[in-house]
């Protein structure tokens, strides 16, 4: 699976996170293609990313401890099944190598999940990614546009439409801009603090910010709290919390010394 660590360092990078509030919709201009890469899905199906177009492709990469990926999917699930004609969904796991695909297919028969899915260590992901991460290609094979972390439901939708050229009431945009995507996605009320940590931080973070509960009641993640309630000082105040201890288990951690 080293094409599609290949394939999610070369799109994460390419584009920085917009908000959803913004009424115009932003497209990569076409320049790159993802490889025509070959694998094998959780039921035993051989396929290529060749086998998808002509229609608009969302490649979601997600794993089981993500709070957020259950409601990516949940999205993705809705979209493919009223634009079944148009577009396609390939769900790419993330979890490590240690959790067996029984506990995968486990947890996607609980959601009742029926697109195809595959799998790529979590240890092949580049510094800067994280999961939630969603990656979009044309119907043409180009790439243009890629999310990482939560992803209003709208907001996905008016994409996946200016794509397959029906309407959508709003601007369409292209772009090509470079940015640190994981900041950028990142809670805005945490952005100073989480700007703060190093590359190994940020994602342990990003992980426990996306996996544990926000204790303000609400059934959601920290992170998913944070941005449907960003004024909930609950979850401000937990997720400040997080990172502080994040950051202090990053301070003292023992780095080894060069030998003589």
């Amino acid at each position: 699976m080293l094409v599609f660590a290949m394939l999610i360092s070369q799109l994460l990078g390419a584009v920085s996170f917009l908000s959803a509030q913004n009424a115009d919709i932003f497209l990569l201009r076409p320049s790159d293609k993802p490889e025509n890469t070959h694998f094998r899905t959780l039921a035993g199906e051989s396929m290529a990313l060749s086998d998808f177009q002509g229609r608009v492709l969302v490649l979601v990469y997600w794993a089981t401890w993500c709070g957020a990926c259950r409601t990516e999917l949940k999205i993705l699930g809705a979209l493919q099944n009223k634009y079944a004609k148009k577009v396609c969904v390939l769900a790419i796991n993330a979890d490590s190598g240690d959790i067996q695909d029984g506990k995968v297919q486990g947890f996607l028969r609980e959601m009742k999940y029926a697109l195809p899915v595959t799998r790529v260590s979590l240890g092949t992901f580049p510094p800067s990614g994280g999961v939630p991460a969603i990656v979009i290609v044309d119907s043409a094979g180009w790439i243009r546009r890629t999310h990482v972390g939560t992803v209003h439901a709208e907001e996905l939708e008016a994409e996946l439409r200016a794509l397959m050229g029906l309407p959508t009431g709003k601007n369409l945009i292209e772009v090509q801009q470079v940015g640190d995507s994981l900041t950028a996605a990142f809670p805005p009320s945490l952005k100073e603090e989480f700007q703060h940590l190093s590359l190994s931080a940020r994602r342990l973070a990003w992980k426990r910010l996306n996996s544990e509960p926000c204790p303000c009641g609400c059934n959601l993640s920290v992170s998913r709290c944070l941005l449907e309630d960003s004024s909930c000082s609950t979850s401000i105040h937990a997720g400040r919390k997080l990172l502080q201890e994040v950051q202090t288990h990053d301070k003292h951690r023992t780095v080894p010394q060069p030998r003589k």
